[in-house]
């Protein structure tokens, strides 16, 4: 890597011609206000030392690779697109202020008129000491020898990377804020991968629900980021696995799982988002993520298993009432509803307990609130897709609880992903329907797909 000074004006340009590329891998979107962009502006007219930019130069980092890992490596491409595209630098670290320079030169903001300016290398010894005015702050109004000055003689020092590969950014990148604590959603965010990619498009798309719940900084530091790869891992591996940091480093590979289900992660947003922006617009109703966490698993939940969620008003106010009964719950002695122990019959957890941790089982408990409380539905709010099945939906989480979550003719525990969906699990008549059975959940059993299809043919079955 080599350093250079090279006139700020030049790198204004390279920035107003769209010669650097801004990789959300390396850098986050602009963020600086016109107030940090005068202080820059100031420290470089004052000659105080800002901080360098840090650039790789894609021809050489595309020729690199190419003799490196061969002209069909993913790193190749990468650079060959970018070069394609006509970009001759990848931003690592300075694009607020590359930026910035950018805004100077265009006329978006002055110089600040509060104070004096000290400018130490102008040759006029006039204005080494200058007050900005209203008049002359702009870059287009300053002083010519001023305004002379800052095109011939103001530098910014910029270190190019002129070998380097994908994973070489990435180091670089951590390296470069080494002293600055990055979260880990902001390191895995440096990983050239698909699923980088992918989240940081969700968090676009669903901008308007994400905003809601996260604040500017929050966003900045990419926790809404963490959340949509929270959901991936959620949506992978379901309740029979943990959502910790490994799991959600695992998921940032091109291998991953977590890749085939990005369909599913969308559609899932996609509802919560309307939701919560038609009918939580003060963003009040959903007061911490777990319990977002917990919306989007109900939602998930029943989308996997061929559901349709038809009034998302109702849907939603369920939702909120069912979180409040939950977060609210008593025992018969007026102490918290205990939804889970540990494997020992110890650490007894309330909702609010089961909330602070993302962890399996936990997560398993959380989602059974919302299960069990599908029956108090309307019949209006969630259809099932296929129009043949007699027994209403809202009936397998009763049965399946009144059932000890068993399979009432095997006896085999079904897990609680399962029970919504037809094609695993069937809502069976206990006496027939063609022996003159009724349709009510007093003759209805809840029994495993395979089962049910494995009983006698002379046995008529209805089944959900």
């Amino acid at each position: 890597m080599s350093h250079k000074r090279i006139l700020c004006k030049q790198l204004a340009e390279f920035q107003n011609d769209n010669k650097i590329c801004l990789d959300l891998s390396f850098q986050s979107e602009e963020r600086w206000n016109d107030t940090q962009r005068r202080k820059y502006i100031n420290s470089l007219l004052s000659d105080s030392c800002p901080t360098p930019v840090v650039l790789a130069d894609v021809k050489s980092c595309m020729e690199y690779c190419k003799k490196q890992f061969g002209d069909d490596s993913a790193d190749y491409l990468y650079f060959k697109d970018k070069d394609e595209n006509g970009y001759e630098f990848i931003s690592i670290d300075g694009n607020n202020r590359s930026r910035a320079l950018k805004r100077f030169i265009k006329g978006e903001f002055g110089l600040s008129i509060k104070g004096d300016l000290k400018i130490k290398n102008i040759e006029q010894e006039a204005y080494k000491t200058w007050k900005p005015t209203k008049s002359t702050r702009f870059y287009n109004t300053l002083p010519q020898y001023i305004k002379t000055h800052f095109d011939q003689d103001v530098y910014v020092i910029v270190y190019k990377v002129g070998e380097a590969s994908l994973a070489d950014l990435c180091d670089l990148f951590l390296c470069i804020n080494d002293g600055v604590t990055l979260n880990p959603q902001e390191k895995r965010n440096a990983i050239v991968c698909q699923l980088a990619d992918i989240v940081r498009l969700l968090s676009k798309d669903f901008d308007e629900f994400f905003s809601l719940y996260w604040t500017k900084d929050s966003k900045n530091r990419r926790n809404h980021q963490e959340f949509i790869v929270s959901l991936f891992v959620h949506v992978t591996r379901l309740t029979s696995g943990n959502i910790n940091k490994q799991e959600r480093d695992s998921a940032y590979s091109d291998d991953s799982d977590e890749l085939k289900n990005v369909k599913k992660v969308r559609d899932t947003l996609r509802v919560a988002s309307e939701c919560c922006t038609n009918y939580d617009k003060g963003g009040k109703l959903l007061p911490n993520e777990a319990t977002r966490v917990d919306l989007c698993m109900i939602i998930h939940y029943l989308l996997s298993s061929n559901n349709k969620i038809t009034n998302k008003r109702k849907f939603f106010e369920w939702f909120v009432e069912s979180y409040n009964e939950a977060k609210n719950a008593k025992d018969e002695n007026g102490n918290n509803v205990i939804l889970w122990h540990n494997g020992n019959g110890l650490d007894p957890r309330d909702y609010a307990g089961v909330q602070r941790s993302y962890d399996s089982g936990h997560r398993n408990a959380r989602l059974e609130v919302y299960v069990k409380a599908l029956s108090k539905l309307d019949d209006d709010v969630i259809i099932q897709k296929d129009s043949k099945r007699s027994f209403n939906f809202k009936i397998r989480p009763q049965l399946w609880f009144n059932q000890r979550k068993k399979c009432a003719i095997s006896g085999k525990v079904i897990p609680l992903e399962s029970i919504m969906d037809g094609n695993i699990t069937h809502v069976d008549h206990i006496v027939p329907h063609a022996k003159g059975g009724e349709t009510i959940i007093e003759n209805a059993q809840l029994v495993f797909a395979d089962e049910n299809l494995n009983k006698s043919d002379d046995v008529p079955v209805g089944s959900l």
